[in-house]
This record gives structure tokens, C-alpha cells and sequence, in this order.
């Protein structure tokens, strides 16, 4: 793989100059300029602000289970998931630098979190419909709920591994 000082010599800089930066960027305290480095780094970031969003989510649409039916609330959980996953992938796949165990993680560690918010956020909603004992309310399978959430997350990602690994 080209470095970046050969990818400067190759420009033009004088013999100096690429010295300087390659001392600056492989010996120096710089380390975290590396790109693998600086890939991984994006790479727990947006999982995190991914995680956060599921639970962004899953908080946000506890009144919606309390009130929507099923089939409204199946394709407004069909809709968020999309579109929550497409960020996702857009986030992960324009990282180059990343290893299949990084896509294997993003991949599971992901949809086994969103059931789990899921779940537990559509429990809690559950019991206080029971609680409330108000005739308004819905009650819906936690179990359900949670996997049609999960599966439209990770369909563009799983489109888009797909296409990355049937390819390539």
C-alpha cells in the first residue's frame, strides 16, 4: 500500500521535505493520523451513534404503541428502520480501510441491541397499557415488534454486504 510520503514524492517534494513528514507522521506522537487508525476511530463512532439512535428510537415511539395499530405501526417501524439503516450504511460503507470482522460486528452487534430496545421498550408500554387500564391503548408483541424493526435496519446494509461480498 502507498504511503502518503511516497504518495509526495511521487508529486514532486524534494527529498527533505518527504523526510520531515515521514518523521512527523510515523515517528512522531502522530500515530492516530494513520488512515487504518482514523477508519477504525469513524468506525466505533458512528456504531455508537448508531446504538444511540436505536434507543433514540425505541424511546420515541412508545406513545405510538400505545395508541397505533398494528399494520400502521409495522409500516412506521418498516420506514424508520429504513431509513435509520440506510444512515448506517452510508456511514459504514464510505469507511475503505475497515476489516470483515469490522462489518461482522457492525452486523450483529447492531440488530441483537435494536431487539433488545426494542423489546424492552415495547414490554414497558405493554405493562403501563395494563397499568393505565385505559381502553385506548394497544398492545402489541414485544418479539414482533422487535424483529420488523431489526430487519428493516439492516436490510440496506445487508443489500449492501451482499453486493460488496458477490462482487468482490
Amino acid at each position: 500500500m502507498e504511503t502518503v510520503v511516497d504518495r509526495m514524492a511521487k508529486k514532486g517534494w524534494d527529498e527533505e521535505k518527504t523526510n520531515q513528514l515521514n518523521y512527523i507522521l510515523y515517528h512522531k506522537r502522530l500515530h492516530f493520523l494513520r488512515p487504518q487508525t482514523l477508519a477504525k476511530l469513524v468506525f466505533w463512532c458512528a456504531l455508537l451513534l448508531c446504538i444511540a439512535g436505536n434507543l433514540i428510537v425505541s424511546v420515541a415511539l412508545v406513545p405510538a404503541f400505545w395508541v397505533i395499530p398494528d399494520w400502521a405501526l409495522f409500516f412506521i417501524l418498516v420506514l424508520v428502520g429504513l431509513c435509520f439503516g440506510a444512515l448506517f450504511d452510508i456511514l459504514i460503507k464510505d469507511i475503505e480501510l475497515l476489516d470483515p470482522k469490522h462489518h461482522i460486528i457492525g452486523g450483529l452487534f447492531l440488530p441483537v441491541l435494536g431487539i433488545i430496545f426494542m423489546y424492552i421498550m415495547v414490554n414497558l408500554s405493554n405493562k403501563f397499557s395494563h397499568i393505565a387500564n385505559i381502553p385506548l391503548f394497544v398492545e402489541h408483541s414485544a418479539i414482533f415488534v422487535s424483529l420488523v424493526y431489526v430487519i428493516a435496519f439492516m436490510a440496506p446494509y445487508g443489500w449492501t454486504m451482499r453486493r460488496i461480498y458477490l462482487q468482490g
